[in-house]
């Protein structure tokens, strides 16, 4: 069985452009975003909200005082990114992987990680927040 997924991106999004600064964009919500690769990505004080990422790639990305709630985070990568003065809130991580991430002033809670791999300095972070970190399937479909 064949499974054919549409992922669309507001001509609008600042995800349209790799290696973009995002220091304009306010709040970023409702977006479908996959199977791209950000390198040096810079987000910056924005709201990222009910927003879905399937096989997305960050390389030396930062978030800046910014704020996701609702996101859920599909086959991702996140490889040596700065998260500085940002919340997770409410976000799912399925299968994705997390190394070399930097957690300055930076908060996870009420996250789920479902078959995620992920650095000391990362699981450190998220045991300290109210997460759930599992390899339990029935966690898998939020993503």
């Amino acid at each position: 069985m064949e499974l054919n997924v549409k992922i669309t991106i507001d001509q609008n999004s600042p995800f349209l452009h790799s290696n973009q600064d995002l220091e304009d964009y306010l709040v970023i919500e409702n977006q479908n975003i996959g199977d791209r690769k950000f390198n040096d990505l810079v987000v910056s004080g924005a709201l990222l909200s009910l927003s879905h990422f399937e096989n997305v790639t960050f390389c030396s990305c930062v978030f800046f005082a910014t704020c996701l709630e609702n996101v859920s985070f599909a086959n991702c990568t996140f490889i040596g990114c700065k998260f500085q003065f940002t919340t997770l809130t409410h976000c799912h991580f399925a299968n994705s992987s997390l190394r070399n991430c930097v957690w300055e002033a930076s908060n996870i809670n009420k996250s789920n990680f479902y078959n995620c791999e992920m650095d000391f300095k990362t699981s450190h972070k998220l045991l300290r927040g109210d997460n759930r970190i599992t390899r339990d399937p029935a966690y898998a479909e939020a993503a």
